[in-house]
């Protein structure tokens, strides 16, 4: 985001740049002023060429040619810069791991947060009795059964942002109470 306001700020000031007249002092133009030896100036008169505004116009209509085209390569860079920071989520997606342990009907974590785009890996062990740890809306974020003392673990992308709800399947006990959050912002 600083990128892409520090290149509008920068296409701005070359805009407003090229939109800037320069006029040109003829009154300079005539007047070529030279120091002699003792250190006096004196002013001599020049011509002015007979093509002198058709030079002036051809190098304004050049500086903004050349103007435009620097505008034009600036745009040109700022959407690409939009469009890889659109679509480069890459750079903020990360491996997380979570130990989550089942007994007695609960969880030991009751909430996980994640980013999108996350890979995570859920490191399940039952502490006592047959559980899993299931994901709502999440087909493939769901671990094997195990029964007191297994572990089985399951590595799943955080794909879309939002609250779901995991659980045991295990009979009853969902219903039981063994629930959390999985949050994915």
């Amino acid at each position: 985001m600083k990128k892409y306001l520090l290149l509008s700020f920068a296409l701005l000031l070359l805009i407003g740049g090229g939109c800037a007249s320069i006029e040109y002092n003829e009154d300079v133009y005539n007047e070529d002023i030279n120091e002699d030896a003792d250190g006096s100036e004196e002013s001599e008169e020049r011509e002015i060429p007979p093509n002198y505004e058709e030079e002036k116009t051809e190098t304004t209509e050049a500086n903004q040619e050349e103007d435009l085209e620097e505008e034009v390569e600036l745009i040109e860079e700022v959407e690409l810069i939009e469009e890889t920071e659109l679509n480069d989520d890459s750079s903020e997606a990360a491996s997380i791991s979570f130990d989550v342990s089942g007994k007695n009907f609960e969880f030991s974590q009751t909430e996980v947060r994640v980013k999108k785009g996350d890979s995570v890996t859920i490191n399940f062990t039952s502490e006592d009795g047959l559980h899993d740890w299931v994901v709502e809306g999440i087909s493939d974020a769901k671990t094997d059964r195990v029964r007191t003392g297994e572990s089985t673990s399951v590595t799943f992308v955080a794909s879309e942002t939002g609250e779901f709800e995991y659980f045991c399947s295990v009979g009853s006990h969902r219903a039981a109470g063994m629930i959390g959050r999985l949050i994915v912002e």
